[in-house]
């Protein structure tokens, strides 16, 4: 039988009655952490719904040094800082560092509850604009993340970079050097550096199980095909 993945947010505050207040307002648990330090311990095994940070953690302690680790770590998660600060300058602080909103203290649990679907559905959209299709592969260029029939594989950057023009360009031919502008601009490349590329999609491809080939024309440029346009192309071929 499948099992449904609890849902909690963390709060990261000295004050532990925080935490509590935002898991009374939330209506599910919030995990309290008190310092950076047991943050950054923690964060590997998190996965929260959001994060609700303060900005005074303690002497010398700060929650917004750790606002860029958190966004790079959870990049469609609501970060909202709650602080009692009375001054914009740690609120400029935690937005220009990645936040995607702020609560003053003391917490009001309609407006907390209410910034934080907001920003959730913000959030969400975003995750759908990040994301390419092309036959049964899908593309998060946030994580630089395959996902295909037989699970995930990982690309770097610049082969994702790579994957998604090609993906944009819904299977007409990009030609060799179009492809090396792309990646490289006015650096001038050898015709193996992209190659390594290609073969690198090609392997993801295989990895994830997705009915997508990578398809080189000679001399023209290469193209992005689904087996199941493939297939409908010698159909249409038989019966023509």
């Amino acid at each position: 039988m499948a099992t449904t993945l609890e849902q909690y947010t963390v709060t990261l505050d000295d004050d532990p009655l925080v935490a509590r207040m935002v898991q009374a307002a939330m209506g599910m648990p919030s995990r309290s952490i008190s310092s950076s330090a047991a943050f950054i311990e923690a964060a590997p095994g998190l996965s929260p719904v959001a994060v609700f940070i303060d900005v005074h953690l303690g002497l010398d302690d700060s929650g917004l040094d750790l606002i860029p680790m958190m966004r790079e770590r959870w990049n469609y998660t609501p970060l909202i800082v709650v602080t009692s600060e009375s001054g914009g300058e740690a609120v400029g602080q935690a937005l220009a560092a990645g936040a995607n909103d702020f609560i003053k203290k003391p917490i009001d649990a309609r407006e907390l509850t209410a910034r934080f679907r907001a920003r959730a559905a913000e959030c969400a959209l975003l995750a759908v604009k990040e994301r390419l299709h092309f036959g049964d592969l899908t593309l998060d260029l946030a994580r630089n993340e395959l996902g295909g029939p037989d699970g995930k594989a990982y690309l770097s950057h610049s082969d994702m970079k790579l994957l998604a023009y090609l993906t944009q360009a819904n299977g007409t031919l990009i030609s060799r050097e179009e492809l090396k502008r792309k990646l490289w601009g006015s650096l001038k490349v050898s015709d193996n550096a992209l190659d390594k590329k290609l073969y690198e999609v090609r392997q993801a491809f295989k990895a994830t199980g997705a009915h997508v080939r990578l398809q080189s024309s000679y001399g023209k440029g290469f193209s992005l095909v689904s087996d199941a346009a493939a297939k409908a192309d010698e159909s249409e071929k038989k019966t023509a």
